[in-house]
């Protein structure tokens, strides 16, 4: 039989890694239909928020789409997805001059790669 508690923390971990499902549905809702003409950079930002959480979707149903375990590659993708979210969090805030949806799904993808980093730390 399987241990009850380890259940609930998968999925608790599981509600974690899919956290930023909200925020990028809400942003692409908001300039989409928010505007009467569609700001590009605003765009661009949402979509590569969408491109990276697609990435994190992608290892959730098979951990080495991320790479061969404990590969160079592996870390430099996981790197590089949570360094291009925060920037674009950052940028966002700047071009925005606050917390817009954009900002937020990418703080919290970035949020998610960073625990992803944190788990494939080789022992």
């Amino acid at each position: 039989m399987a241990n009850p508690l380890r259940s609930v923390l998968y999925l608790i971990l599981l509600a974690f890694c899919l956290l930023p499902v909200l925020p990028i549905t809400l942003s692409w809702i908001e300039t989409v239909r928010g505007k009467r003409k569609l700001d590009s950079v605003q765009i661009i930002f949402l979509t590569l928020v969408s491109v990276s959480f697609t990435w994190i979707v992608l290892a959730l149903v098979s951990p080495l789409m991320l790479g061969p375990i404990h590969s160079s590659a592996r870390h430099l993708m996981i790197s590089c997805n949570f360094l291009l979210m925060t920037l674009v969090a950052i940028a966002a805030f700047i071009r925005n001059k606050g917390i817009t949806g954009a900002v937020l799904a990418a703080s919290v993808t970035a949020l998610v790669w960073g625990y992803i980093a944190i788990i494939n730390v080789p022992i």
